[in-house]
């Protein structure tokens, strides 16, 4: 995902999972595996919905979503 556009798209076609340079710079192992862990919310800070927590799908709680 590289533009806002290409996210909202998706979201629209209700994806709950992506990657790429909008949501994350290439990072090591260790750096990706700590964000996992710590529940990072991978959506840049103007792209964030004001009033609504981080919403989680059925899926793996680790796994970040947007």
């Amino acid at each position: 995902i590289e533009t806002e556009m290409q996210l909202h798209l998706l979201q629209n076609l209700g994806c709950d999972y992506g990657l790429g340079y909008l949501l994350a710079r290439p990072q090591t192992v260790d750096a990706a595996e700590k964000a996992l862990y710590e529940g990072r919310n991978w959506l840049p800070a103007q792209l964030l919905p004001e009033a609504s927590p981080m919403s989680r799908s059925a899926g793996d709680e680790n796994l970040p979503v947007f």
